[in-house]
């Protein structure tokens, strides 16, 4: 158990100087980004999240649609926040008709939602998700299979005044039992931006709080993203 507590709070303590650091050779903003949290431990959830008083009207990302796994699994985006209903849009793992589906209140691909059934990728195929909030009473989930040239928009009923103050691209999991004895990589993100209420454009780093989001397992951490890359837009999810 200390070697398991000992190798998270190190990878706490690696990613947040790597982001800081980041944040200075990118240049991501004129004024100085706010610095990003430490990570948030989750019971099934890996990737990024934005926050810190920032409202959030868009996000996208582009994942490469990861090969089936035993447990249930799929990468995803996420407009959510504190006293809000999120909106979730995913793609699962191994692709295939009805691999890319969206909900509001929950995680996709159960109640609470439905699927893009225009699209059905394939493992390998790169697949872009965005989620944009008209600031009105609507939001538009979008699936671009780049690979295959196909895509599909869902537009969804929301509340006038919305306020979603958090922005994710992350994967879910469920099932697993323990650590693996081989780091493997299990997603890759690329091209992941934010824009705020205000117009203000920007990757997963800022300038605006970014946390890292891992996995733990009965005092282990078993799934964790890499070190964000390309100014905050990508980052790689493991299987630990």
């Amino acid at each position: 158990m200390r070697r398991h507590v000992w190798r998270l709070l190190s990878a706490v303590a690696a990613v947040s100087a790597i982001l800081v650091t980041g944040m200075t050779a990118t240049g991501m903003a004129t004024a100085a980004p706010a610095v990003p949290s430490a990570s948030g431990i989750t019971a099934h959830i890996a990737g990024y999240v934005t926050s810190g008083g920032r409202h959030f009207r868009y996000v996208q990302t582009t994942v490469a649609v990861s090969p089936a796994r035993k447990a249930p699994q799929f990468a995803e985006v996420m407009l959510g926040g504190s006293g809000v209903t999120p909106v979730f849009l995913g793609v699962k793992a191994g692709g295939g008709p009805n691999s890319v589906g969206w909900a509001i209140g929950v995680q996709p691909f159960g109640r609470g939602g439905g699927t893009l059934s225009a699209l059905a990728p394939a493992a390998g195929d790169l697949v872009r998700m965005s989620i944009y909030y008209d600031q009105g009473r609507s939001v538009y989930l979008t699936a671009v299979d780049t690979t295959k040239g196909a895509s599909q928009t869902v537009k969804l009923p929301v509340g006038i005044g919305t306020m979603y103050t958090a922005a994710q691209a992350s994967v879910y999991e469920s099932g697993y039992t323990a650590t693996v004895a081989t780091d493997f990589k299990l997603w890759s993100f690329t091209g992941s931006r934010v824009t705020t209420y205000s117009g203000i454009k920007g990757t997963l780093l800022g300038p605006w709080t970014t946390t890292q989001l891992v996995a733990v397992y009965s005092g282990a951490m078993v799934m964790s993203p890499s070190l964000l890359s390309n100014g905050g837009a990508n980052f790689s999810v493991w299987r630990r």
